[in-house]
């Protein structure tokens, strides 16, 4: 099923044109994420991929903009 639907979108078939990305993840990715233009840059597009760090430590990220 996943693999069909990777077949059809064109968002996940260019992501596995990245080497190492196959297309479980391409479409896991496409998925949870979304269209990329919902975020307002790369920072906030890899906070919200990346599993956050604890609260403690966000003081001493430079440039940190919560969402």
């Amino acid at each position: 099923m996943m693999r069909l639907w990777h077949r059809s979108s064109e968002r996940s078939s260019k992501l596995t044109q990245v080497p190492g990305i196959g297309p479980l993840p391409a479409s896991a990715l496409v998925v949870s994420i979304g269209d990329v233009k919902n975020f307002d840059g790369c920072r906030h597009l890899t906070y919200a991929v990346n599993k956050p760090r604890p609260l403690h430590h966000l003081h001493k990220l430079r440039g940190y903009v919560p969402m």
